[in-house]
């Protein structure tokens, strides 16, 4: 079985934002991508500078609206 992948991404400035999806409910992840010259290599960080916030809060916004337009049909049975 392959490696789960997100229903939804928002993209900016190097943060990503996923929503991801299971049977009852949407969770929210984030990541933050840069280059490090010295390894000469993208990395990914879970830690933010302060004036990152605002772009997050922007994106989580972006994903809490397709939450919300997008709700999880119940089995009926």
């Amino acid at each position: 079985m392959g490696k789960q992948k997100p229903v939804k991404k928002y993209r900016a400035s190097g943060i990503e934002v996923a929503i991801w999806q299971n049977e009852k409910s949407y969770s929210v992840s984030f990541k933050k991508s840069y280059y490090d010259k010295q390894a000469e290599d993208w990395k990914d960080s879970d830690f933010l500078f302060d004036n990152e916030l605002p772009i997050l809060s922007m994106l989580l916004q972006f994903a809490f609206a397709w939450i919300i337009q997008n709700p999880i049909k119940k089995d009926e049975s």
